[in-house]
């Protein structure tokens, strides 16, 4: 991009000056052959140069944008970098900054959806780091980024022009993390501002913010150390006038609480999403940015719907009630032949007539689907029942059957209408424990507790693709594991690995709730102890008259999607854990949010009771199949010879006793799993037998050693008491009780492959002494140089030992447990 060159060549007599030109500067530079360069207007002129002097980067524009007082500013770039994209924006807060693109695709579809993707990645080199894949590079993304990906693309969905036919894709990279300032929110905002930027026509620009409840005080935009206490956590995204998602969790606190950290937080959103679409505005009018693309809004013919209406309208409002008998099938039936029949009509019919000609089966489609939610509307005000028949605050029948699988350590199906969970609980040592690699996190992180939900396409009745857990999937088992993980017990009252799985057998609608549910019968059934019972229920609302909105409860599939929104929420009988809200159109207030989370609580109190009817608490005992558990603590110091060399020790202390598993952490606690009680105390015995020792060799005592020292460059001969993974201890021939270190790079010449196969215990070995530390008298002992000394002929002690141990390497080299010099880079991807 910094300039660019014309080619040199010599044919004969004929020769090209080669002239590389600076475009910043527009000085030619002479080429490598000595000849001067030619004039710049000779080969560009000056109109031309100034043209290529136009494709560079010009100075950005940017923003800063206050999120309130005493916290960070948002600060926006766009110009600089990403300049083929439809829209590229960095977004910054303190040092963490997240790029953000948006592209406009040319694939053209009908308008009846929004065709969206959003990518947000997580990128090592933001801390300095390197992927430890393989090919050091980023792999899948992790559930943590796709999580996010869904908190971008759940508040931009409902504010793209509706019609809007071309592909959009937005990738958010996070390119620098300062470990202080989160990145979702940041991705959030970058991904608003990018929408607002680029050529895609909106309704409203996205603000977003995080609020945090720290003791009695709510806190804006919190750093992540200060979050870390906090007992509640809520990003909610919104304009103004509009909550466009939510999504959080509490410590059971009450409803009042949510809702006023719900207020502060939409305010300071609504603020954020106005100066950004303002920001926006001002560089389209300045000429900086091309405008709307409204021609790639596909509009239906206006008298459509009226047709439609005419012709279809008994037909739309009979279909809403074909769930009244809860037949699910039949339901599905019903509106596929309204919408064939819509389909044939528009073929036959409104293809010919003026009004409608041009229609298309995807408008045809989408004034459909409003039409029935306007007679769903008609149904609830008119009539004053829903599609099944309930009131507007009832919920479906519940039936629960605890302990359906013998075998497993804990199981519940949960049944709320037509969706049902197959809920099991599953109790393991910490090796069970789920692990990951955050990208932005050094140390590896462990969850002892985690919840995984499936939905297989027969719980719909459908065919489908069975395989990895789709976006929808990771998102809904986080949101129910969010709402059971409050109520777990800590480590000290109960040490185990905890997973939950929701098979979703039958969904009609709250399959994420009929997951918390299911997962706390399941909980109880295993005989976890939880301190309190966890239920969740799903609010819906038809917003077709934003003045006067009607609030469903336990919404049903259909009223789903033909609703407004999606509004769950989860907690105990004294408040709320968890919550979660995507909406579908714009005029949702915080008032109407605040009628909802009320209204959940009379249900969510209602289903806690029908729960406690077939469970009344946690079973007393565990099962029969769960491994039991018993703790001892060890010496941390001892902790490396429990495991050994490659983990040899620790693995043979678990076949030689037969127990399941062995966990040890670095404060020295040994945990002994098995189903087996004279097994795990044989393991007991057996790793305080191993550890007693201090640091000394393998269940030997080592004592103080109080005597004369050797001298340091001299040659001594010994043995091998023990082996690590990092060296070998050795014995003094001349000086008993002592011992000193030979670290694995000193045990030879070469690099050694394989110090198990290298060096055994009770081997007799000569050995250099090459330091000693002064304060802590550790000998530190080299095999190599013995080696290298032998082989220049320098003067060393000599006797049969040493040559014995010299000739052992030599067979060494024979057998491959070194690398030599010849097969080193056979050698550097081998282990040690």
């Amino acid at each position: 991009v910094g300039g660019f060159a014309v080619a040199t060549m010599r044919l004969g007599s004929l020769a090209l000056l080669a002239t590389t030109w600076e475009v910043h500067s527009f000085v030619p530079r002479s080429s490598s052959s000595g000849r001067s360069g030619l004039e710049g207007s000779r080969w560009l002129g000056s109109s031309a140069m100034e043209r290529a002097a136009a494709v560079l980067p010009s100075e950005p524009d940017r923003i800063e944008i206050s999120m309130g007082e005493g916290v960070e500013p948002l600060r926006l770039e766009t110009g600089r970098i990403g300049r083929q994209a439809d829209a590229a924006v960095m977004a910054r807060r303190g040092d963490t900054m997240v790029y953000t693109t948006l592209c406009i695709g040319s694939q053209e579809g009908g308008g009846d959806f929004v065709p969206l993707s959003v990518e947000y990645q997580e990128r090592h080199s933001a801390t300095g780091r390197t992927s430890t894949a393989g090919n050091r590079r980023e792999g899948r993304p992790a559930d943590k980024e796709i999580l996010i990906s869904r908190l971008i693309d759940r508040p931009l969905r409902p504010t793209i022009a509706e019609g809007w036919c071309n592909d959009i894709q937005i990738v958010a990279c996070v390119v620098s993390f300062d470990g202080v300032h989160a990145p979702d929110t940041l991705a959030i905002l970058g991904a608003s501002a990018a929408l607002q930027l680029s050529q895609v026509p909106t309704t409203c620009a996205v603000g977003a913010s995080r609020v945090t409840k720290q003791g009695d005080e709510l806190v804006l935009d919190a750093t992540i150390e200060g979050a870390k206490d906090a007992n509640l956590s809520m990003v909610v995204a919104g304009a103004a006038g509009s909550v466009l998602m939510v999504e959080g969790g509490a410590d059971f606190l009450p409803e009042a609480d949510v809702v006023a950290a719900l207020g502060l937080a939409q305010d300071t959103a609504a603020r954020a999403g106005a100066a950004i679409g303002a920001w926006a505005d001002s560089l389209r009018a300045a000429g900086k940015r091309r405008p709307k693309a409204e021609k790639m809004v596909r509009a239906y013919p206006a008298s459509l719907e009226e047709a439609m209406d005419r012709d279809f309208g008994e037909a739309i409002l009979a279909s809403t009630t074909a769930l009244t008998d809860g037949d699910m099938t039949l339901h599905r039936e019903v509106l596929t032949d309204l919408e064939n029949s819509v389909l044939a009509r528009l073929e036959e019919e409104y293809a010919a007539e003026p009004s409608t000609a041009g229609a298309t089966s995807a408008d045809a489609k989408r004034v459909l689907k409003k039409l029935c939610e306007k007679a769903m509307t008609r149904l609830v005000r008119e009539d004053g029942r829903r599609c099944d028949g309930r009131a507007v605050d009832q919920v479906r029948p519940i039936d629960i059957d605890m302990t359906p699988l013998p075998a497993a350590h804990g199981s519940a199906i949960f049944t709320r209408g037509e969706t049902q969970s197959l809920a099991t609980c599953t109790l393991g040592s910490r090796a069970m424990a789920l692990r990951n690699m955050d990208a932005l996190d050094e140390e590896r992180t462990e969850k002892k507790f985690y919840l995984q939900y499936s939905f297989p396409p027969a719980s719909v009745g459908e065919t489908g693709r069975i395989g990895a857990p789709g976006r929808r999937e990771v998102g809904h088992g986080a949101l129910a594991e969010r709402a059971l993980a409050p109520a777990m017990p800590d480590e000290a009252e109960f040490d185990y690995a905890v997973r939950v799985e929701s098979l979703i057998t039958e969904s009609c609608g709250s399959s994420s709730m009929a997951s918390v549910c299911g997962g706390s019968l399941a909980l109880m059934d295993a005989g976890v102890p939880l301190a309190r019972t966890i239920a969740g229920v799903a609010m819906g609302v038809l917003l077709e008259d934003p003045t006067d909105p009607i609030v469903l409860t336990d919404i049903l599939g259909v009223e789903d999607a033909l609703g407004s929104m999606d509004f769950k929420v989860a907690g105990d009988s004294q408040g709320i854990s968890a919550f979660q809200l995507d909406v579908k159109t714009l005029g949702l207030g915080v008032e109407t949010l605040a009628a909802a989370i009320e209204r959940a609580r009379t249900a969510r109190l209602h289903v806690i009771g029908e729960m406690e009817k077939a469970c009344a608490g946690s079973r007393s005992t565990l099962a029969p199949s769960v491994p039991r558990q018993k703790k001892v603590l060890v010496p941390p110091s001892t902790i490396g010879k429990l495991i050994g060399a490659g983990g040899r020790t620790i693995n043979s202390v678990i076949e030689e006793c037969g127990v399941s598993n062995i966990d040890v952490n670095d404060k020295g606690e040994v945990v002994v799993s098995s189903t087996d009680d004279s097994a795990i105390e044989a393991a007991i015995a057996r790793v305080t037998e191993i550890c007693a020792g201090g640091d000394g060799p393998l269940g030997a005592k080592r004592v103080a050693y109080d005597g004369p020292m050797p001298e340091v460059n001299e040659t001594y001969s010994g043995a091998v008491t023990d082996v690590k993974s990092f060296g070998a201890f050795m014995s003094f021939d001349d000086f008993p009780g002592l011992e000193g270190l030979c670290h694995i790079s000193e045990l030879h010449v070469e690099r050694v492959r394989s110090i198990d196969k290298f060096i055994q215990t009770g081997r007799n070995v000569t050995f250099k002494v090459i330091a000693i530390n002064p304060d802590t008298k550790k000998l530190s002992l080299s095999r190599k140089a013995v080696l290298l000394d032998q082989r220049s002929g320098a003067s060393t002690r000599t006797s049969p030992t040493k040559l014995n141990d010299v000739a052992s390497d030599e067979q060494a080299v024979v057998a491959g447990t070194v690398a030599t010099a010849e097969d080193a880079p056979t050698a550097a991807g081998a282990s040690v």
